[in-house]
Formats: C-alpha cells, sequence, structure tokens
C-alpha cells in the first residue's frame, strides 16, 4: 500500500495502480467535496465504506451512506460530498487512468 496522499478535501491511498486499474482508498473530510467533474478515458466504481454524504450523479443529487455503491460511466457529471462525519469509500477507476483525465466543471479549491 502506499503512502497517504492529502488533498483539501481530505486525503486517498492507492492500494493498486497501473495504466487501466486504479483502486483506491478515499476519505472525504466532513462537509468538503470533490469537484463537480467528469472524465473522458474511464469508469469509476464507489463502494460506501463508512460515513454519510452527498453524491451528485449526472442531475441526480441524493444523499448516500454506508453499504451503497454507484456505477459512473465515463462522460458522466459527478462528485461526492462528506456529510458531517465524512465519507470513506472504495474507488475503483477502469479504462485509461491517468491523472489528466479529469475535467473540473466546479472546484472550491481554485484548480482548473
Amino acid at each position: 500500500m502506499s503512502n497517504k496522499v492529502d488533498k483539501p478535501w481530505g486525503w486517498y491511498r492507492d492500494l493498486e495502480r497501473n495504466f487501466f486499474r486504479v483502486i483506491k482508498t478515499i476519505h472525504i473530510s466532513p462537509n468538503k467535496k470533490f469537484s463537480l467533474q467528469k472524465h473522458f478515458r474511464r469508469d469509476e466504481f464507489w463502494y460506501i465504506l463508512s460515513g454519510s454524504g452527498k453524491i451528485t450523479l449526472g442531475s441526480e443529487v441524493k444523499e448516500v451512506t454506508k453499504g451503497e455503491h454507484f456505477s459512473i460511466p465515463r462522460e458522466t457529471i459527478h462528485r461526492l460530498e462528506g456529510g458531517p462525519d465524512g465519507i470513506h469509500f472504495l474507488e475503483v477507476q477502469e479504462g485509461e487512468c491517468s491523472e489528466d483525465d479529469i475535467l473540473r466543471l466546479e472546484d472550491d479549491y481554485g484548480r482548473n
């Protein structure tokens, strides 16, 4: 397992990484959120391990909690927000898994 990588919204750790698959454990801190984004060359799958929050998936926004899972096909607008206790989840990326495959539509942290 790799070292923890701190982000403005929380942190993640890589469990597996190659060009076609990335598996991460991710923690979004209380009341923080990912940027509203989409990917063009990869699909994602999220499995909520603990905590609660809110997911945006396309035009739908809903509350989420432990045990739920979501498939995020490429080109689908998505975001995950941590609730009052944050949210911890497993993310599996499949396809062409490079960090330049993020189009941020909204970002609270000034990133493009």
